[in-house]
């Protein structure tokens, strides 16, 4: 972040949210979310049956990705985006791969 930011840092990053349309409510991975280190944010999913499938056909199929933020000043953000056809791909080929380390 720039020095003069007024939120300072980004304090929390919590679990992606993944949404089928921008204004449908979201489905958040399961997971943990873990602060590395300033700046830094982990999320790791869970590895229990149910939970990698629902997150698996979330991270495949819903198009729309929420990041909520939280500043050090407790100041509060959402980023979102929509993957496009190159980063649908790229999720597909990172599932794929995913896949065959996991069978």
């Amino acid at each position: 972040m720039p020095d003069d930011f007024s939120g300072r840092q980004i304090e929390d990053a919590r679990s992606l949210v993944f949404k089928s349309t921008e204004e449908a409510r979201g489905v958040a991975l399961i997971g943990v979310p873990v602060k590395v280190s300033d700046g830094i944010f982990l999320i790791a999913l869970s590895n229990v049956e149910n939970a990698r499938k629902q997150n698996l056909e979330v991270l495949s199929k819903l198009e729309w990705i929420d990041i909520p933020l939280k500043y050090e000043t407790a100041r509060r953000a959402l980023l979102s985006f929509k993957k496009d056809e190159e980063g649908k791909k790229v999720f597909d080929e990172a599932l794929a791969a995913w896949a065959k380390l996991t069978n």
